[in-house]
């Protein structure tokens, strides 16, 4: 009697759950007639996807619990779905149990939406092959591609993709004021494409997006990697961004390690996530151009970092753009693009966290015994990490070159640097281009 009781009370909740489901399906189907605008239109597809996705998933659920019901023990009802159907979504992973009874636990993840910005490229093909490649969920991870310029080639690319991505167009299209210096044009209309591209997206109550460019690579873990690491941006208030990108991620300059993260003072964008509530800081200041030196200034990055990988999680292919082709010969076609799958999901990346980082991180560094470039190139030192010191501008800058890493600096910070170190590897073995132990801090005049 008990189980008939039981059973009839789960049975009552499943069909409310779905019917809630189903009624706020159809009310958005019966909207108003007459023309809507391509923003509004685009958002009301995103969360038909969304809703649609959720109607078809508690149908499932329904035959599963039935299927229970009658073969085995009660089967526990899933939890109630989160209210906010953009910020989350139910991820189910399938495990078998006695019986043959395939139970689907729910866990609540944010929606990490991944906004491309666009051009004039018709090769961003390759990217938005590659995002829709690798992506393990289209309505966990969405994709907008941001278009700016009126390419009506690129354009046509873009639309080809139907419903697996959401085209926008960037509406301001004007010139720059021509008080601006000519050459200088272009990082004006990326400065104000980006902020405009980010308000729309945010616009959606994301709690982080996912930047990329139409001329990235990207690594078949790349999803898998962001996800993994927004709780620990979230948790840590000094984490200003997490980056799939490493200035110094040349084959014979990396340490070879997938799983290896660091933290860096360097904003190195190319592949980026920030959280809303920071955008909602930088939008209020967001400048007119340079937006990715102006992130690097102290008054912006306020003692922030960004996470960044050993292996980059994306290279560019971009030879031609607004910077002309800077340090793309140099250095930018040499970078190695990760090609090992590392399940993200089940690695502890507590350690990233500021409180239990920046400890450890310095008396790795600082007990490493000190080494010469000389004595680091003839490989005859022990296969443990070792500390090569600069004391000044210019000795950082000649040690660099001679290991192959980029020796320019931003507001004073060395690109890759934490702490004024710089960890990076030379044909596989580690080392830490590091100031003395006595540093005080960042020199903005070191640029």
């Amino acid at each position: 009697m008990a189980a008939m009781k039981h059973s009839r009370i789960l049975l009552v909740g499943l069909l409310l759950v779905v019917i809630v489901n189903v009624v706020t399906f159809i009310k958005f189907l019966h909207r108003p007639s007459g023309p809507v605008p391509r923003a509004q239109l685009e958002r009301l597809n995103h969360k038909l996807d969304l809703l649609q996705a959720n109607v078809k998933e508690d149908l499932a659920e329904g035959e599963r619990i039935l299927h229970a019901l009658r073969n085995g023990p009660p089967l526990k009802l899933p939890a109630e779905r989160p209210a906010n159907a953009e910020a989350e979504v139910a991820v189910k992973t399938p495990k078998k149990e006695d019986g043959g009874v395939v139970r689907l636990p729910a866990a609540n993840v944010d929606v990490i939406p991944v906004v491309v910005m666009a051009c004039n490229r018709v090769t961003v093909k390759t990217h938005v092959d590659q995002l829709l490649k690798y992506r393990p969920s289209k309505e966990r991870f969405p994709v907008y591609v941001s278009q700016d310029c009126g390419h009506q080639e690129t354009a046509d690319v873009l639309r080809s993709y139907g419903d697996q991505i959401t085209h926008l167009q960037h509406p301001n299209l004007s010139p720059i004021d021509s008080s601006k210096p000519t050459k200088f044009h272009g990082y004006y209309k990326i400065a104000r494409h980006y902020r405009w591209a980010l308000n729309q997206v945010f616009s959606h109550n994301y709690s982080a997006v996912i930047i990329t460019e139409d001329d990235l690579n990207v690594a078949v873990d790349f999803f898998g990697y962001f996800a993994a690491t927004l709780p620990i941006m979230k948790q840590d208030e000094t984490i200003l961004c997490v980056s799939a990108w490493n200035d110094n991620g040349k084959p014979e300059t990396t340490i070879h390690d997938p799983t290896l993260l660091f933290r860096s003072d360097f904003f190195p964008g190319l592949g980026w996530m920030l959280t809303q509530k920071t955008w909602r800081e930088l939008d209020a200041k967001w400048p007119d151009a340079f937006w990715d030196d102006w992130l690097r200034n102290p008054e912006q990055r306020r003692d922030r970092v960004c996470i960044r990988p050993d292996m980059p999680r994306t290279t560019t292919f971009g030879k031609i753009g607004v910077s002309q082709g800077q340090f793309f010969e140099q250095h930018l076609k040499y970078m190695t693009l990760n090609d090992k799958s590392v399940e993200w999901s089940e690695r502890d990346l507590s350690y990233l966290i500021k409180a239990q980082y920046d400890a450890d991180y310095l008396k790795k560094v600082y007990s490493a015994p000190a080494a010469t470039v000389q004595e680091l190139r003839e490989g005859k030192l022990a296969p443990a990490p070792v500390r090569v010191e600069y004391v000044s501008k210019e000795s950082f800058k000649s040690l660099s070159r001679e290991l192959g890493l980029m020796d320019d600096l931003k507001a004073g910070v060395p690109r890759m640097a934490y702490m004024g170190i710089v960890t990076a590897g030379l044909n596989g073995r580690t080392f830490h281009l590091a100031p003395p132990a006595s540093w005080k801090g960042y020199d903005p005049n070191w640029s």
